[in-house]
């Protein structure tokens, strides 16, 4: 019955989640910039692909990210970095040359399992002294700080 019951919950979610979800305080302005300067792109989500396509279609984004990595995309789930190894290898990155941006410590969890930099950002889930205690790269307030990062 779990399966069921997750099934009709994604359906469900995929059907509400455009008039969910915005965009934080200067994501997409930033986005775009690092976009124009040719930096590569990509979305490692625990959220299914269906619906992050959607959320970026619908903040006009979508077109941006050379990847949108959803959960049917990895064996094993945040924080197992099984989605960033997948961005690593299809792209032939070297480790040094990536960054994992997120909300949780799950998501630098996940960016530290793979040996790339990790951000935690303090306006999303995870207060600061939370993102702190799982020893980012990086933290930040704001998403246009990542301007001085990258």
């Amino acid at each position: 019955m779990i399966e069921e019951a997750t099934l009709i919950y994604r359906e469900h979610y995929n059907e509400i989640v455009i008039d969910t979800i915005s965009l934080f305080d200067g994501v997409k302005e930033t986005l775009l910039d690092f976009h124009s300067k040719g930096i590569n792109l990509t979305v490692a989500s625990s959220k299914g692909k269906a619906a992050l396509i959607k959320i970026l279609k619908k903040q006009n984004i979508y077109d941006i990210f050379s990847l949108v990595g959803g959960e049917e995309d990895a064996k094993n789930k945040k924080p197992a970095p099984d989605i960033v190894n997948l961005i690593i290898d299809k792209y032939n990155y070297q480790l040094n040359e990536c960054l994992v941006v997120g909300d949780t410590i799950f998501d630098n969890e996940m960016g530290q399992r793979a040996y790339v930099d990790t951000c935690g950002v303090t306006y999303g889930n995870n207060t600061r002294e939370k993102l702190e205690k799982q020893k980012p790269n990086y933290v930040i307030d704001s998403f246009i700080n990542l301007i001085e990062i990258v």
